[in-house]
Formats: C-alpha cells, sequence, structure tokens
C-alpha cells in the first residue's frame, strides 16, 4: 500500500510555489518525513490565534506564514532577493519551521513546544538533506539558508537568535503570523478540512 503524500494534501497550494523544482521535492520530502504529531496538533494556546488552539492548527499557521511570506515577495519585487535570500527558501522554511515542534522522530517531548524546536528541526532537516545529496538533491542547493531561518524563527524567545536581515525578515513572518491581532489567511481559503 502506498503511503499518503500529506505534504500534498495539507500544502499542495503553498508547495506549488516553489518554483525549483528540486527544492520543491526537497520540501516535500521533508514534510512527508514529519513526525505524525505534526499534522494534528494545534499551535500553542498562549501565543497564536484561537483558530490555531485546535486539532490541525499547526498546519493552519504553516499556511499563513507561506501566505505572509509570498506577499512580502511580492511586494518586495526581487529587491529583497540575494544569494541568501529567495523566494523559494522563505515559502520553505514557512512550511517546516516548526516540523518538530515537540520533538523529532526520535525525540518526542511531551505535549507542550519544546523551547530548542527550532534547533531540533535544524537538524531534521539537515540530516534528510545528507540522506538525499548525491541520490536526489543536487549538492548546491540553499540547505544552510533554510535551516538557518528554521534554526532562528524563535527570535530572542528562542536559544538561537536570529543574525543578518533574512533571519530576521522570517522571524518577523513567524511572530506577526502568530498574533491574535493580525488576520492572516492561507492561501486558497480559510482552512483544510
Amino acid at each position: 500500500m502506498k503511503a499518503v503524500n500529506r505534504a500534498r494534501v495539507f500544502f499542495s497550494t503553498e508547495l506549488d510555489l516553489i518554483e525549483d523544482e528540486d527544492f520543491r521535492a526537497f520540501t516535500e520530502r521533508v514534510l512527508n518525513a514529519a513526525p505524525d504529531y505534526f499534522w494534528s496538533v494545534p499551535s500553542s494556546s498562549s501565543h497564536h490565534p484561537e483558530d490555531e488552539r485546535i486539532e490541525g492548527g499547526r498546519v493552519l499557521h504553516a499556511r499563513r506564514c507561506v501566505r505572509l511570506a509570498n506577499d512580502i515577495c511580492d511586494a518586495m519585487d526581487g529587491s529583497l532577493f540575494s544569494v541568501y535570500l529567495k523566494r523559494d527558501i522563505l515559502i520553505s522554511a514557512a512550511l517546516v519551521h516548526d516540523i518538530c515542534i515537540r520533538g523529532s522522530n526520535d525525540r518526542p517531548s511531551s505535549d507542550k513546544a519544546m523551547y530548542d524546536h527550532g534547533k531540533i528541526a535544524y537538524f531534521f532537516i539537515r540530516d534528510a538533506a545528507h540522506k538525499l545529496v548525491g541520490r536526489e538533491l543536487h549538492p548546491v542547493m540553499p540547505i544552510g539558508a533554510l535551516t538557518g531561518l528554521v534554526e532562528s524563527h524563535m527570535g530572542r524567545w528562542g536559544p538561537t537568535p536570529p543574525t543578518g536581515y533574512a533571519q530576521v525578515l522570517f522571524h518577523l513572518i513567524d511572530y506577526i503570523v502568530s498574533r491574535e491581532s493580525i488576520r492572516v489567511e492561507p492561501l486558497g481559503g480559510e482552512s483544510h478540512d
């Protein structure tokens, strides 16, 4: 029996925004390797909008992060981009930044978000890249830029504060989306049922 491609079920619209086919496939692979809980857990009860505090809230949060990242990229019209920051990297980071919110497959945690989940996700993504390089992953893909955004996305509330404008920008995307007072709709509609 073929495994369900949960990345496509939940994030098809968002994944299709990643223009580089190899990087899109890598992001999809990482998402499909996510711990099972990722697809159903709510977002933090104290730091996210009410509709993210229910089952599937973490997926809704990721979709909203993609929406804001994409909108910012559209507004900047290319002036934001450099070797270290591309739309594809921001969108991928928005999708995977909380992939290990309660630990990795090997280190499950309790029912709460882990303080160092950005660092855990950093290693999760890096390990996935090492397994694929040379087989399906082109060795010059921007994995370092992606893992840097993911590792530092918690800002001053995490163990690895952002350095440089790309990391600060991504931290702000995640922060803004998590505010109850700001409403960011995901691309293509309210939520996935």
